[in-house]
């Protein structure tokens, strides 16, 4: 599971229990830095693992709400941004071998440039790079198989 890969229950364990004020947002900066995941995410999986209760937890969103951390978390601007790397290395070695085009991923997966933009963090302009190359086709011959 993502949160036990992302915050490994014993390590994140004894971080939460050094907390004294559990069901207060700001108490939970500091652990931002370390584990690099938001302060929301933090708590959910406290409270996955028993570590505050069902009221601690209520009112750690009350507060969140209230502080207006739900869009803006503290430390947001100052850690930054890690972009996937090996998705964009793939994506070019199959568009310049035209493997794959950007028009059939674009089809297949029903999305537009600007979308994978977002959700790979790749800059715009590399997909424009390749929005006119065309794919390859293959056939079974080209495969070459030895019998």
């Amino acid at each position: 599971m993502l949160p036990e890969f992302l915050m490994p229950m014993e390590e994140f364990r004894e971080d939460v229990l050094k907390i004294t004020k559990i069901s207060n947002p700001d108490a939970y900066i500091e652990l931002k830095e370390k584990w690099l995941v938001s302060l929301q995410a933090m708590a959910m999986r406290a409270r996955n693992l028993d570590l505050i209760t069902h009221q601690q937890f209520r009112y750690f969103y009350m507060s969140i709400n209230k502080k207006g951390y739900r869009k803006n978390e503290p430390l947001d601007s100052d850690i930054p941004i890690e972009r996937p790397m090996k998705i964009r290395s793939i994506l070019q070695l199959l568009f310049e071998k035209k493997i794959i085009s950007l028009e059939h991923l674009t089809d297949e997966l029903k999305v537009d440039i600007s979308f994978l933009t977002i959700i790979t963090g790749i800059e715009e302009d590399f997909f424009k790079k390749y929005a006119n190359i065309e794919q390859q086709s293959f056939s079974i011959n080209d495969l070459k198989i030895i019998k």
